[in-house]
């Protein structure tokens, strides 16, 4: 469809440089297409926009379900390495034909340079204690998320690898090469 559109096919981003956008930019050159991205203030514009008619795709949060469930919106692809729990029968886009894709979003927690070691083990204590409760599960599963628990040494080794993994998307996106 993209192809077929003759330059006038665009994709909806809630904003410059966030992760659906990167998310475009990427699949831009995964697919050898060339489309408009649109930037939005926010996802709910670019929804609304989606929704009308106003531009043809967008990679989105699970927010969207919703519109998914009610066919104001139909899922092509998740940009996970898995299929999401909350809509199973919507393929990867490794599956689509698309590998390499993993737009996930992830939180870690930290403490400035200096925190006493010993304030350091409390929390991340603390925090394994609350992220172990099966409620704790539930909830984070209403957003398509996996509560992951470690030690400091284990948080900061994800965050070196998730480095090497955005500036190898970002480079290949074309993201800080004068396209935007």
């Amino acid at each position: 469809h993209i192809r077929a559109a003759g330059g006038r096919f665009s994709f909806g981003s809630s904003g410059t440089g966030q992760s659906p956008h990167v998310a475009a930019e990427l699949f831009r050159h995964a697919a050898g297409v060339e489309f408009e991205i649109v930037p939005y203030r926010g996802s709910a514009g670019a929804v609304t926009d989606l929704i009308a008619g106003t531009v043809q795709a967008m990679f989105d949060s699970t927010t969207t379900i919703p519109h998914v469930r009610q066919g104001r919106l139909r899922a092509l692809a998740v940009a996970t390495p898995e299929r999401s729990p909350l809509m199973p029968e919507v393929p990867t886009m490794a599956e689509s034909g698309f590998a390499g894709f993993d737009i996930s979003s992830w939180y870690v927690a930290l403490a400035p340079t200096g925190t006493p070691p010993e304030a350091v083990a409390k929390l991340n204590a603390a925090m394994g204690e609350v992220l172990a409760r099966p409620e704790a599960a539930e909830r984070f599963a209403v957003f398509n998320a996996v509560p992951m628990r470690g030690s400091p040494g284990d948080a900061g080794a994800f965050l070196g690898r998730q480095l090497v993994y955005w500036r190898e998307v970002l480079a290949r996106a074309g993201i800080g090469e004068g396209r935007s």
